[in-house]
């Protein structure tokens, strides 16, 4: 929560519309999801998430607490632990998030054929908040995409795979994707942001794809006059 209202902070904004913008950046996907599936708001069924964002929000911008969490991030040793503290969460949180829409989207996708639904939304789930508010469309694509919506999608994927293809328990199944993440978040940023290009390289050279035109380069390609 603390890593979404940071990232969705903006300091020349007034404070309802930065409350507002970390509110739709944490629980983004429970926003999109329950819409595409008919079901309601994830984000109102309790009283929890408004709470946890409200307090998360006043903890980043309340002028004593920054204070003291300036002194502490300060101390590299504390600050290197905090960081990785809420890399930690942010990744049990998502996969809490992930997980638990791919197996209500099963409920509705109930033929043997339809992944792609559960594994979509869940993505959805995983990253909705890259999307919000929806005034930034398909924006944040525009420059390939973004590391939270790529392990977003192989970790709602590995889910469906371990539980529906090799049985795993769902315990099984979501402690795997949650080691995997987070062995991924450890990662140095410079090298976690480049997998999704490597990833995507070597799939669109093997379809042939051109990446910056998103033409298709082999020899089979239509010609023009």
């Amino acid at each position: 929560i603390v890593n979404a209202v940071e990232s969705g902070s903006v300091a020349s904004a007034g404070v309802l519309e930065r409350y507002l913008t970390c509110v739709l950046t944490a629980y983004g996907g429970s926003v999109i999801v329950p819409c595409l599936l008919g079901n309601p708001c994830g984000l109102f069924r309790t009283y929890e998430p408004i709470l946890a964002i409200t307090t998360a929000f006043l903890l980043c911008n309340t002028d004593h607490l920054l204070t003291i969490r300036k002194r502490i991030n300060s101390a590299s040793l504390i600050a290197f632990s905090w960081s990785k503290l809420c890399d930690v969460g942010f990744e049990l949180f998502r996969v809490a998030t992930l997980v638990g829409w791919v197996e209500e989207s099963r409920q509705t996708y109930t033929q043997p054929k339809s992944f792609i639904g559960p594994v979509i939304l869940g993505t959805l789930g995983g990253c909705g908040g890259v999307f919000m508010p929806l005034s930034k469309g398909l924006q944040p694509l525009s420059e390939g995409v973004p590391y939270n919506v790529e392990s977003a999608f192989l970790a709602s994927f590995l889910y469906y795979i371990l539980t529906i293809r090799y049985g795993a328990s769902n315990d099984d199944a979501r402690a795997t994707v949650a080691t995997t993440l987070i062995l991924l978040r450890m990662l140095p940023s410079k090298t976690r942001a480049e997998l999704p290009h490597a990833f995507h390289r070597v799939f669109m050279s093997l379809l042939g794809l051109n990446q910056g035109a998103g033409r298709i380069t082999g020899s089979n390609k239509l010609k023009t006059k």
